[in-house]
């Protein structure tokens, strides 16, 4: 992500979706929420638990995080289909097919960053062992 989504990001994500960015969690989002607005990557940094390396990985993230399902929403992907009108069966089907696609095409779409994150966050890893002193 570039400087400026990844400042939209910060001034208007709610906690939920600050806790889904690697490195923060509830306390951290808290605090971001409450030092905001923002209007550079440095006034970010003053944040207590902001570090250059957290932000490095921020910007290494291929695209905005996925946002995270209400309870409502969960509950309805668990709930069983419900057919509240007669169509004929045949129309049915084809209502059915059409509702898998389109399930299948958002889910996706929602997965079409995942290989190149793992891929960054395993580069990340790799870089920060290099770091590391070696135990001898």
């Amino acid at each position: 992500m570039n400087e400026k989504t990844i400042l939209q990001l910060l001034n208007t994500g709610d906690q939920d979706t600050l806790v889904g960015l690697p490195g923060i969690g509830p306390a951290l989002a808290n605090r971001l929420i409450a030092e905001r607005p923002f209007d550079s990557l440095k006034a970010v940094e003053a944040v207590n638990g902001i570090s250059s390396n957290l932000l490095q990985r921020l910007s290494d993230m291929p695209q905005e995080p996925m946002p995270k399902l209400s309870a409502e929403s969960e509950s309805m992907l668990d709930a069983e289909p419900q057919i509240v009108d007669e169509t004929p069966s045949k129309s049915r089907l084809t209502d059915i097919k059409e509702r898998i696609e389109n399930g299948g095409q958002k889910i996706k779409e929602g997965l079409s960053g995942l290989g190149e994150t793992v891929k960054n966050r395993g580069q990340a890893a790799r870089q920060t062992m290099e770091k590391l002193p070696q135990k001898i």
